[in-house]
């Protein structure tokens, strides 16, 4: 008790030398632990040790995961912030994605996936899988968001996906306001009609297909959309037997999230953990084993 008095008598003149020196030895005599990382995580702040601040932080959430606990979220935002500060942009991007698994909170998702698309090397033709991740997080704010992914999941072949967008936009109060409402209402128009078509487009276009790989993934994400999981699961299977592909990660990564849609996680984390790469593909495939 004594040296915790001290250490907070001394933090009070601002000695943050001593302070750290007696709250370290306070909790080395079985001293508050909570109260005095606090206090020491106060001190490292206001004499500007990040590298210290990291080190308390991370040793904290440590302790925490080795006692089966999940680790308080002001450890996770300090460690977060001190490896920002300290230009550990690699460690930082890690400590959010387990900041989004222990608290997945919409702000921290927005956060994740928004720096995953500025990440050197991301690949443009991922962005509708990021907006599939966004969806899921319950990050798509705006009525460019919900339109945006209409759009694409309509050039992407994925009707039913395209109409539960824009009717989840419309549904939420955020589509089909304003200047741009009449053109929203014929985009959920088309995206209703070409959903109605889904099963006739889909069974020709795979009658079609002549075994080609790519159009069986697409054909099968389709499938998986309109509800129909276990067609659509085993046509992307067959796709990425075949071979041939451009980007064999991506079909890959949306095998994942035809398990997911089926409701089967095991499997679905499994197809995840094969997407390797460095175009973010796998980047997109580790942050959906975290949702």
């Amino acid at each position: 008790q004594t040296a915790e008095q001290l250490a907070h008598l001394y933090s009070q003149v601002k000695d943050w030398n001593k302070t750290r020196e007696w709250a370290q030895k306070a909790k080395q005599l079985g001293g508050n632990a909570a109260d005095l990382d606090k206090l020491l995580a106060y001190v490292n702040s206001q004499s500007g040790d990040f590298g210290a601040i990291a080190r308390d932080a991370q040793a904290a959430i440590e302790a925490a995961e080795k006692a089966g606990r999940r680790p308080e979220e002001a450890d996770l935002l300090r460690l977060s912030d001190a490896l920002r500060r300290t230009g550990n942009n690699a460690g930082q991007a890690a400590v959010l994605e387990r900041l989004v698994s222990y608290y997945p909170k919409q702000e921290y998702w927005a956060i994740v996936l928004g720096r995953i698309q500025s990440k050197p090397g991301f690949s443009g033709r991922l962005t509708f899988d990021v907006m599939r991740l966004r969806r899921e997080t319950k990050t798509l704010e705006t009525a460019e968001d919900y339109v945006e992914m209409t759009q694409l999941a309509l050039q992407n072949g994925q009707a039913a996906e395209a109409k539960a967008v824009i009717d989840e936009g419309f549904a939420r109060g955020i589509v089909g306001k304003g200047a741009e409402a009449e053109r929203q209402k014929r985009l959920q128009a088309l995206a209703a009609q070409k959903a109605n078509d889904a099963p006739r487009d889909l069974a020709k276009a795979e009658a079609e297909s002549s075994g080609d790989a790519n159009a069986l993934v697409r054909i099968g994400m389709a499938y998986t959309g309109l509800g129909q999981f276990d067609k659509g699961i085993a046509l992307i299977q067959q796709g990425i037997a075949k071979g041939g592909h451009k980007h064999v990660d991506d079909a890959r990564l949306h095998l994942g999230i035809a398990y997911l849609r089926a409701g089967n996680k095991t499997k679905a984390n499994e197809a995840f953990r094969g997407v390797k790469g460095t175009d973010g593909a796998a980047d997109l495939a580790r942050l959906w084993t975290r949702v």
